[in-house]
């Protein structure tokens, strides 16, 4: 037996283990929370019309003389521009495009740009953008400036984050498509929600970072002159003729405002990236910058540099904040179109109604994620790994007609619950359990016993399948959840009454805490702490629903003989308990569609 074994063998050896994989935990997890928290992907999409349009704008400028940019004996000869990017990795298409056909590929990417910002075919088109984008940059180099920087960027995060799941063309055509089905079946259509992504989140968080780098490297390169410490900056490049496109000479008079609007530019900028993370702060931070930048266009004929800078600020403001902007907007669209008679009624066709519905005006796309930016949660005390995992989830499924987070849960599906809806066929059950070996054993003794039995391995992906499917019981069997948040969503559920599905939560207790408190009590939603037995968890599901085992009798599976004809010997008891600790990442994540615990 060598030393590393004799370690392994050591009695305190798993102490040292779980220490270690403790501290590890306390340094990854808000690193991996910072940027892979799914996130409301709306902000994406209003940037991608904002800077859909800035790209198609610009694109078009080139184009106003295009052979004296891109062509090969233009301003910039391939002679001089292949010299200058000698060292340097400089893609564009513009050196493979034949002469004669310069002219045609060029209104080929302003159409390609213009469904970009219309939002179709965007996991395409996104792509296509940016390469777009950095070919005409990267063929006239020495025409660029801040403006085709911002764009650069801004079209590569755009292409990494699903900047088309909302406010799209996309969006639009997967909403017709679903709510026609539904018309022709008789039916009222249900809002589908769109599903928080942590690509979302990483596209956001890129621009929030690589902003505040801009900022930093751009106060550091004015703090290298002398005019922006003598507090003179200002005027020379308001006094410049090559910029000015407003007489305000008259600063000179006024030496002392020169000096503070120096002095309060580059305070502002050296902080921007410290203070803008502070959520009281932000506003202020964020309107500080748009006026700057405003000032820039307005004094010094840079509108679309400064306009595409105060686009990039999208990136700070919380979804849930742009839809309630939205939703406000759609309410006073509706009536107008309504005047104008622009609003099918029930008798127009099945193809105009679904039109119409797919707009999301009269719902106003009251799509709301279930996260919300890392920025603002108030930041909560590290706990042990093993006891508290890190996905974070705040309320229940929203409902098609709900309003506002405060309103009353609505129905799903327009029908209400009861006992005489689960006696003709199975009950159905959504269980909710991040552990690949657990789900496959809960759903199996379920299906044995009787049951229809779905799986997902977080809330958010439950919420989405809550929105489309009707589900008689939900079974919570992980404390993936902090104390707070489960009592939230609990709450809702309760207050959804018999429109939302019956509950069991089974939650941990770590070092005798009862994470039951807090919780109320109600006979179709139950609070456990510790483990279960699965027939428990079987007969305290029947419970809730107000069923008997007999009532399951037709459904449940008859046991199978052996080869022999002998029942198979009975295997252990199982029990189902509380998850003792988050699973990385990394892990597959089960199928939410199947519940098989195949990757998804």
């Amino acid at each position: 037996m060598n030393f590393a074994q004799r370690i392994l063998q050591w009695p305190g050896s798993h102490r040292l283990r779980n220490g270690a994989r403790r501290r590890a935990l306390a340094l990854y997890d808000p690193w991996r929370q910072f940027w892979f928290t799914p996130a409301d992907p709306t902000p994406l999409a209003v940037m991608r019309i904002l800077f859909g349009g800035m790209l198609l704008y610009t694109q078009f400028v080139w184009g106003l003389n295009l052979e004296g940019f891109v062509g090969a004996d233009g301003w910039q000869g391939s002679t001089l521009v292949r010299t200058l990017q000698s060292d340097q990795f400089a893609w564009s298409f513009w050196w493979w495009i034949p002469h004669g056909l310069h002219f045609t590929a060029h209104l080929l990417c302003l159409v390609i740009l213009t469904l970009f910002m219309l939002g179709a075919y965007t996991p395409v088109t996104s792509v296509l953008a940016y390469l777009i984008t950095i070919s005409y940059s990267s063929r006239a180099p020495m025409a660029n400036y801040g403006l085709d920087q911002i764009n650069g960027l801004a079209a590569l995060y755009l292409a990494i984050g699903p900047s088309g799941s909302r406010l799209s063309i996309d969006r639009w055509r997967l909403r017709y498509r679903a709510a026609r089905k539904q018309f022709s079946l008789g039916r009222e259509p249900v809002v589908m929600p769109v599903e928080p992504s942590a690509r979302a989140n990483l596209a956001l968080r890129l621009v929030q970072v690589h902003l505040c780098v801009i900022y930093v490297f751009a106060c550091l390169s004015k703090l290298q002159g002398e005019s922006w410490w003598s507090g003179t900056a200002i005027w020379q490049a308001v006094s410049n003729l090559e910029y000015q496109s407003r007489d305000v000479t008259w600063l000179a008079w006024y030496p002392w405002l020169v000096n503070l609007l120096t002095h309060v530019t580059i305070a502002w900028e050296m902080t921007f990236w410290a203070l803008v993370w502070r959520p009281m702060l932000r506003p202020f931070v964020l309107a500080v910058g748009t006026a700057i930048h405003l000032g820039i266009g307005a004094f010094m004929g840079m509108w679309t540099f400064g306009l595409a800078v105060i686009f990039a600020y999208v990136a700070f403001i919380p979804g849930r904040q742009i839809s309630a902007i939205l939703r406000r907007a759609a309410q006073l669209t509706v009536p107008l179109l309504r005047s104008l008679h622009a609003v099918p009624d029930s008798s127009a066709s099945i193809r105009a109604r679904a039109a119409w519905f797919a707009l999301g005006l009269d719902t106003g796309d009251r799509e709301r994620t279930d996260r919300e930016p890392a920025e603002e949660r108030s930041p909560s005390p590290m706990r042990e790994p093993s006891l508290v995992p890190t996905p974070v989830v705040a309320e229940v499924v929203p409902s098609p007609i709900a309003e506002a987070p405060h309103t009353t849960v609505a129905p799903l599906n327009g029908k209400s619950r009861g006992r005489a809806d689960l006696l003709p066929t199975r009950p159905s059950v959504l269980l909710i359990e991040g552990r690949l070996k657990r789900q496959a054993e809960v759903q199996e003794y379920f299906l044995k016993h009787g049951f229809r039995c779905s799986v997902a391995s977080e809330l958010h992906q439950a919420r989405s399948m809550l929105a489309v499917i009707d589900f008689d019981v939900l079974v919570v069997t992980s404390s993936w959840f902090l104390e707070h948040e489960l009592s939230e969503f609990h709450d809702a559920l309760i207050g959804g009454g018999p429109a939302l599905p019956a509950s069991v939560l089974l939650v941990g207790s770590p070092q005798g805490r009862s994470d039951a408190q807090g919780f109320q009590e109600s006979p179709r939603h139950r609070v456990l702490v510790g483990s279960l037995s699965l027939r428990e968890l079987r007969l305290l599901v029947l419970e809730v629903l107000g069923l008997t085992e007999e009532s399951l009798a037709p459904f449940v599976a008859r046991p199978t003989r052996s080869k022999n004809g002998r029942h198979p010997a009975p295997s252990a008891p199982a029990t189902v308990e509380a998850s003792p600790s988050p699973q990385p990442a990394t892990h597959d994540s089960p199928s939410v569609s199947d519940g098989n615990g195949s990757p998804s």
